[in-house]
């Protein structure tokens, strides 16, 4: 895209004045896109962890509620936690 609009501006198909203001939103609008980049692989980052601790949330309920007897470590698990 900046590569075609310096193109364009060489070949005298813009001005100056409107290379310099579509270059200038051009370099605004990718930093816009690369912040927003972040935030989303900051929010993913964050929704995983959840996930994978809900996940062993989930697994830990299960051996407890599925557990015929109740063993010596499920108690200092419990008393650990």
């Amino acid at each position: 895209m900046l590569r075609k609009l310096c193109e364009d501006n060489i070949a005298v198909k813009i001005d100056d004045d409107r290379f310099a203001r579509m270059s200038k939103k051009y370099t605004e609008e990718q930093k816009e896109l690369a912040e927003k980049i972040k935030a989303v692989s900051a929010e993913l980052d964050k929704q995983e962890t959840q996930a994978m601790t809900i996940d062993v949330f989930i697994s830990t309920v299960r051996k407890y509620t599925r557990a015929k007897t109740l063993t010596e470590r499920m108690l200092n698990d419990g008393l650990s936690g």
